[in-house]
């Protein structure tokens, strides 16, 4: 079992490890004895044999680099880009009625509708809203619901219609 921020370890001598940890979504720290380095995700950096690699030459360790996991950085890259997601959807509350509602968000993005299942990490943009069944849907086949449509909430659908009308009359 690992603390809660644990991203990654590395071997720093024959019988010693030394761990990385998170600070937030963009840094992480690696500490030695009393020497501590804050690395943001932006100095990770491939090297030519394709390995993410980062300079801990500061530590004194007698080494010059460690290397990120890649799961680690694909990682830390999908929790930003889920993240963001929530922080600008439209978030629909878990509903008995539409087994649906809580595994989805919804979130504007201009002049289409993106929706984002939370189970899988899947999304699909749409631009257009279709009537199936008497009722307002989108097409979100990609997102491996088990059904093709989905059925927008009025507290959805009511912003993109007027996004999309607005979008046609610029047109």
């Amino acid at each position: 079992m690992g603390l809660a921020n644990e991203l990654f370890s590395f071997w720093i001598s024959q019988n010693e490890t030394t761990l990385a940890l998170s600070l937030n979504d963009y840094q992480f720290y690696i500490a030695v004895n009393s020497i501590r380095i804050v690395f943001t995700d932006t100095e990770i950096k491939a090297d030519a044999e394709g390995r993410y690699m980062i300079d801990i030459s500061p530590l004194g360790l007698g080494r010059q680099q460690a290397e990120v996991p890649k799961d680690v950085i694909e990682y830390r890259q999908k929790n930003r880009e889920r993240k963001a997601l929530e922080n600008n959807s439209i978030r629909i509350r878990p509903d008995y009625k539409n087994p649906d509602a809580g595994k989805v968000y919804f979130y504007m993005a201009r002049d289409k509708l993106r929706i984002y299942n939370r189970v899988n990490q899947k999304q699909v943009t749409v631009d257009t809203i279709e009537i199936k069944y008497g009722k307002k849907a989108v097409n979100v086949e990609s997102l491996e619901l088990g059904h093709h449509y989905l059925q927008l909430p009025p507290e959805v659908a009511g912003p993109f219609e007027r996004i999309l009308k607005e979008k046609e009359l610029e047109n």
